[in-house]
């Protein structure tokens, strides 16, 4: 649907939904390493309890780096999709500037603990009406019907 009107945004939009299951499947598997360590942790007893200590410290860090990582690509996933429903009057612009908005708060939001603050979670609520929003209308309506631009040849 979307390289009909843009082809070189829809395989942006393509890249990065690529790029964030990736960090997904990063983020999962240093879960899955923090649960090995764990029980590793219970069948060793308290005998190494500082060598886990340090392993734990490690492996958390890893995995906290990788959700945030994940969350950034995401806003960017729906920053993307935002400024192409904008870009090609697919739902009406009031809808989508909203979204990009929204989006934009989404991304403060998830970059703040890269300098040391926390997530502010009221950051995250414009978003989420958004999405409501969008899901409400693109149930109700559709997508607008519009030609996509003649290309030259």
């Amino acid at each position: 649907m979307f390289r009909r009107h843009g082809s070189a945004m829809a395989l942006w939009l393509l890249v990065l939904a690529v790029a964030g299951f990736s960090l997904s499947a990063v983020e999962y598997t240093t879960v899955l390493s923090m649960l090995s360590l764990s029980q590793a942790y219970a069948k060793a007893g308290a005998a190494n309890g500082d060598l886990f200590q340090t392993l734990a410290g490690a492996v958390g860090s890893a995995r906290y780096w990788a959700h945030y990582m994940n969350l950034i690509v995401a806003g960017g996933v729906v920053f993307m999709l935002y400024s192409m429903l904008y870009r090609f009057a697919l739902v009406p612009r009031v809808l989508a500037a909203f979204g990009l908005g929204a989006a934009m708060l989404m991304l403060i939001a998830f970059t703040m603990p890269l300098f040391g603050y926390h997530i502010v979670f009221l950051l995250l609520l414009p978003l989420g009406l958004s999405q409501l929003a969008l899901a409400a209308w693109l149930m109700a309506k559709g997508f607008e019907e519009r030609q996509p631009p003649s290309r030259r040849e």
